[in-house]
Formats: C-alpha cells, sequence, structure tokens
C-alpha cells in the first residue's frame, strides 16, 4: 500500500487529475454497461411477453374459427346442397379451416416456447377441418343423414378441442401475467441499482476526487509554503520534506531544499566574517594596548633622563641616571 501511494505521489499533478478523471469515467462506463445490459434483457423479456400474448391472441381466433368451421358445415346441411347459401357455407368451412392451420402456425413462431402444444392443437384442428369437410361433401351430395352424423362426431371432437385451447390459453395467460411481475419487479430493481451505483460512484468520485485534491496536492503545496515562510522568516532548521517525490511538488520541495542550503552556506559565511572582525578587532586592541605600554615606558625614559641631566647641569656629578 505504501508502495502504491509513493508511487501515486511521483506523478504530475496534471497525471493526477487525469486519473481521477478515469475512475470516474470507468465507473460510469461500468453503470451504463451494467444499465445496458440489464435493459436489453429486459427488453427482451418484454418482447418475448408480446410476443405470446399475440400468440394466444391468435389461439383464440383459431377457437373461434373452429366454431365457425363447424357452423359453417351445419349450413351446409341445412340448405339446398345446390343453393348459393349451402355453396357459400362450404366455401368458409374451407376458408376456416386453412385460416385456422395458418394462425396454429404464426402462433407457434411467435412462441417458440410452446411450439410442441401448437403443433398438437394445429394437428387436431386438422383433423377435425377433414371430419367437417367430409361432412360438407356429403351435405352438398344431399347425403344430409349421413352429413349430420358425421357432423356429431366432428362437434365432439371440436368442442374437446376448443376447451384444450381455452385451457392452454388461461394457464399461458397466468404464466404470463406472472412473467410480467417478474419481469416489472426486475425493471425496478434495475432501476434502483442503477440510481444507487450512479449515487455511490458519485459519491466515490467525489471522495477521490477530495482525497487527491487535499492529501495529496493541496495539502503537500500548503505544507511546503508553510516551510518556505518559515525558512524566509530565518528558521533555517525547518525540514525540507517531499525532496524524494517525482511530481511537481517534488520539484518545488528541491528548490526550497536549495534555498535553505544557500542560507545555511550565508548562515556560515556571516559567522565566520563576524568571527574575523571580531580576531581582526582584538588584534588591534592588543596591539593599541601595546603602543601605549611602549608610549608610556619611552615617557618614563625620557622623564628620568631630563631630570639626571638637571642633576648635572647643577653639578651634581654623582647622581646616577639608572635611578629612575
Amino acid at each position: 500500500t505504501l508502495g502504491v501511494t509513493m508511487s501515486f505521489d511521483n506523478l504530475k499533478i496534471s497525471s493526477k487529475v487525469l486519473t481521477l478523471i478515469m475512475l470516474m469515467g470507468t465507473i460510469m462506463l461500468a453503470i451504463v454497461t451494467f444499465a445496458s445490459l440489464k435493459l436489453s434483457r429486459l427488453d427482451r423479456d418484454y418482447s418475448a411477453l408480446v410476443d405470446q400474448k399475440t400468440a394466444l391472441v391468435k389461439t383464440v381466433r383459431t377457437a373461434r374459427v373452429a366454431e365457425d368451421m363447424a357452423y359453417a358445415a351445419y349450413r351446409t346441411v341445412v340448405y339446398e346442397p345446390g343453393s348459393a347459401e349451402a355453396q357459400a357455407a362450404a366455401a368458409a368451412v374451407a376458408k376456416d379451416g386453412a385460416d385456422g392451420v395458418a394462425l396454429m402456425d404464426q402462433a407457434k413462431a411467435l412462441d417458440p416456447a410452446n411450439a410442441a402444444t401448437y403443433d398438437d392443437l394445429r394437428r387436431r384442428l386438422a383433423t377435425a377441418h377433414g371430419d367437417i369437410d367430409a361432412a360438407t361433401t356429403l351435405a352438398l351430395h344431399n347425403d344430409k343423414a349421413a352429413a349430420t352424423d358425421r357432423m356429431h362426431a366432428a362437434d365432439r371432437d371440436v368442442e374437446a378441442m376448443v376447451k384444450d385451447f381455452v385451457k392452454f390459453v388461461d394457464a399461458q395467460v397466468k404464466a404470463n401475467d406472472a412473467a410480467s411481475d417478474a419481469t416489472s419487479a426486475e425493471a425496478s430493481l434495475t432501476q434502483r441499482l442503477v440510481w444507487g451505483a450512479g449515487i455511490a460512484g458519485v459519491v466515490l468520485s467525489v471522495a477521490a476526487g477530495l482525497w487527491i485534491g487535499r492529501r495529496k496536492i493541496a495539502g503537500p503545496l500548503i505544507d511546503l509554503s508553510s516551510r518556505m515562510t518559515k525558512l524566509a522568516s530565518g528558521d533555517l532548521d525547518v525540514d525540507v520534506v517531499g525532496q524524494d517525490r517525482k511530481d511537481e511538488v517534488g520539484l518545488m520541495a528541491r528548490a526550497v531544499q536549495t534555498f535553505k542550503v544557500n542560507g545555511l552556506e550565508m548562515r556560515r559565511l556571516t559567522a565566520e566574517a563576524e568571527a574575523q572582525r571580531q580576531a581582526q578587532e582584538e588584534e588591534r586592541r592588543r596591539n593599541e594596548e601595546a603602543r601605549a605600554r611602549t608610549a608610556q615606558e619611552q615617557a618614563q625614559v625620557v622623564q628620568a633622563l631630563a631630570a639626571g641631566l638637571g642633576k648635572l647641569s647643577e653639578g651634581d656629578l654623582t647622581y646616577a641616571l639608572n635611578k629612575a
């Protein structure tokens, strides 16, 4: 951890700022990526639900088509074989059969997860259509009794098939409602997670920015400024920290250290000059004292000589000059 901190300290201020920007960008990218993936999945889930509901609508229409097909067959029995009504009813049977099969194929394409069920319903519809078409043919040939018997059997098949249609649709509606609720809950959870991650990312980015700004940029600069102020006031004993850093703070610290070294050298030179001045002053004082003693001694000699000469001039030849 210390090595990582020192390595971060050695980064230029611009690199520190860029690191913060990259951190914020990475957090935002992670949040956007997460949200995009979740929304993409939710979109697929909703699309699948829509397709399943559309398939169920087509299934309901198929059940209605099956009932219409049976009703049209009975119309061929009721009307005269050669009448326009009977011919129209027979055409309706053929159309309803083809429409029902097409609807089942469309439902299967929309909801491949239930392909087996749609294949079974399609097969049963095709079988019912075959029976009803046979009854219609008998009715158009005026064999109404055989057509009616054939329709009775087809009615049971259609009724059972329609019940299975309804049962399948009811089960799928419940399943789709549950899936829709689950998807809505997941969408709500995703929204909360994205908001939470976004807020956490902002808080983390702000905290990182404050940490970098105060601890790694402003803090060292303020500390260095305080030490520079002390140095400028003459306190050359202050320690200059951060000289081993490779960033701008380290550059400034080394410059301050140079200022301190120059100050210490100036102090040393001043002290040496003062010591030399004092030594010269002491030498001058001693010289002056020596000259004063010499002058005093000379004055005493002159005074003694003058006294001796005075005695001699008075005729006192016994006076010794060395008495002084």
